[in-house]
């Protein structure tokens, strides 16, 4: 449980650069283009908020 603690942030932005990367027709340059890059931001802002979830509930489970 402990390393599907770690991982999954990790899975989720994979999950996500890899739906976009499938979605501009596996063409790297257009990664670049507004829409592709705002949703990998996104998934970045997402990849803390979900380790900080992940911390908080490890140390509430603790106590």
């Amino acid at each position: 449980m402990k390393f599907l603690k770690i991982v999954s942030p990790y899975l989720y932005v994979l999950m996500v650069v890899f739906v976009v990367f499938h979605n501009t027709g596996y063409q790297i340059k257009r990664m670049f283009q507004v829409p592709y890059v705002l949703y990998i931001v996104l998934a970045l802002a997402s990849f803390f908020v979900i380790r900080s979830v992940i911390k908080q509930s490890a140390t509430t489970d603790q106590s």
